[in-house]
């Protein structure tokens, strides 16, 4: 029987695939480091399949596709809140984008994860809380 956070995982990814245009095979290449999918799954190594998904999607996807995952699927997001946070920390780790770009993008992910995303890159604390 699959743990909680196996079941979010596992849909997650299915996920992923509905709300951008990334392929099963595209998923799977990047969790290959762990043995795929399933090597998540046996290990219950959550955390570090979410960062690679992270930065699969940094790399596929642009910021304004960034964007708009963050804006309009935020539930998804926030799923297992303390295992996603390294997905959408992955995703502002994009090498291609400005300083102001990162910073918007920061602004648009869920609020609970706005204050940590801005220590982690060197931003000044959002003004409210």
């Amino acid at each position: 029987m699959a743990t909680k956070e196996a079941e979010i995982f596992i849909r997650f990814t299915t996920q992923l695939k509905d709300l951008t245009r990334l392929e099963a095979r595209q998923i799977e290449e990047a969790l290959k480091i762990h043995e795929g999918l399933l090597g998540v799954l046996r290990d219950e190594i959550f955390i570090l399949g979410y960062e690679q998904l992270g930065w699969l999607v940094g790399r596929e996807l642009s910021v304004k596709e960034i964007a708009l995952l963050g804006t309009e699927h935020s539930s998804v997001l926030t799923q297992d809140e303390g295992a996603m946070y390294f997905f959408v920390q992955a995703l502002m780790e994009k090498r291609d984008i400005s300083n102001e770009e990162r910073l918007d993008l920061i602004y648009v992910m869920p609020k609970q994860y706005q204050k940590y995303l801005m220590k982690r890159f060197g931003f000044h604390p959002i003004p409210y809380s």
